[in-house]
């Protein structure tokens, strides 16, 4: 065989190596690329659902407020999650004990702790006060231990005190209240039994 050739088909080996190795390399791309789109749209987009819901809030190593629900689904995307049947603890809210808001329904942004309770709203806290309404906003980063917020109009009783009003601001560290509209109170010399506490 002349040298003429042995380089021609060196060549032409070279050649059908080198399109083998093309070819392996874009089968392989094509295979890998598709899939990791598809990942990336799962966690991207990709909602989860929960049979039960439980967070807790802490500072400095202390349970500080603990919300729990029912259900929960959660959106990567808005960072909220929808909630049904919701239950939150303020924890040791010193004279006011624990409090704690019951609500049909709700949203929570967990990164800026903003809870928002809707449906037949309840907070009782453990010296005996009983707060109802339509719905609340938690605000935790306005203050130590939170701020809660009602627009519509607000029931609020104890043994001693018949309170309503629209338009409540409520801080829970500096047990600090405020009612903006239509404001009624009647206070008890003497302690009454109720039969919602």
């Amino acid at each position: 065989m002349n040298r003429r050739e042995y380089i021609r088909r060196f060549l032409v080996l070279a050649f059908v190596a080198l399109c083998a190795v093309l070819l392996v390399f874009i089968l392989f791309y094509e295979r890998i690329a598709p899939m990791t789109e598809v990942i990336e749209d799962v966690v991207m987009e990709a909602d989860v659902t929960l049979r039960s819901f439980n967070y807790t809030e802490t500072v400095d190593g202390v349970a500080h407020w603990t919300l729990t629900a029912d259900s929960a689904a959660h959106d990567f995307t808005t960072e909220q999650s929808v909630l049904k049947n919701v239950r939150m603890r303020l924890y040791d809210q010193q004279q006011l004990g624990d409090v704690v808001l019951t609500a049909r329904s709700g949203t929570a942004h967990l990164p800026k702790q903003l809870v928002v309770a809707e449906g037949d709203v309840v907070i009782v806290s453990g010296n005996g006060y009983r707060l109802t309404t339509n719905s609340v906003i938690y605000r935790g980063m306005d203050s130590s231990a939170g701020v809660i917020v009602a627009n519509e109009h607000v029931n609020i009783t104890s043994a001693q005190l018949e309170l309503a009003g629209t338009g409540l601001t409520l801080d829970v560290a500096k047990k600090t209240m405020t009612l903006e509209q239509n404001v009624t109170a009647v206070f008890y010399p003497q302690q009454i039994e109720r039969g919602e506490h």
